[in-house]
């Protein structure tokens, strides 16, 4: 299967925590500061729900009643997978990415190992929401 672009990994992450529709999606993206560390605009949200619905990683749950009507996206198994697959990926291979958090792994080394674990914790429990 092709590999998740960050904001197709972000989106179908959010959805294995629990189903949401494309506004509620909108918000934790916002209320976690999301884009702070990826490109993910509001209208590419919809984009990238159908790209991951077309590869089979999420489906639409409940009908939609409306043209306006909010339609819940959750992860089908085949998603829970490639989102589990893709988080080991990403967090054992370092990338070409410029990120502040690189930085301070590369100087972990002047920590004792109980304070990286505990801001890596609070990062996490950041980005959880």
């Amino acid at each position: 299967m092709d590999a998740l672009t960050d904001a197709e990994l972000t989106i179908l992450g959010l959805l294995v925590e629990h189903p949401r529709h494309g506004y509620e999606l909108e918000h934790v993206i916002e209320e976690r500061g999301v884009r702070n560390w990826t490109a993910l605009g509001f209208s590419s949200i919809y984009y990238v729900l159908d790209k991951l619905a077309k590869r089979g990683l999420i489906e639409a749950i409940g009908p939609r009643t409306s043209a306006k009507s909010r339609v819940p996206f959750a992860a089908t198994e085949a998603g829970r997978e490639q989102c589990a697959a893709a988080t080991r990926e990403a967090l054992a291979e370092p990338s070409p990415v410029r990120a502040r958090v690189l930085v301070a792994m590369a100087n972990s080394a002047a920590l004792p190992d109980d304070e990286v674990a505990a801001g890596l914790a609070e990062r996490r429990a950041a980005l959880r929401g």
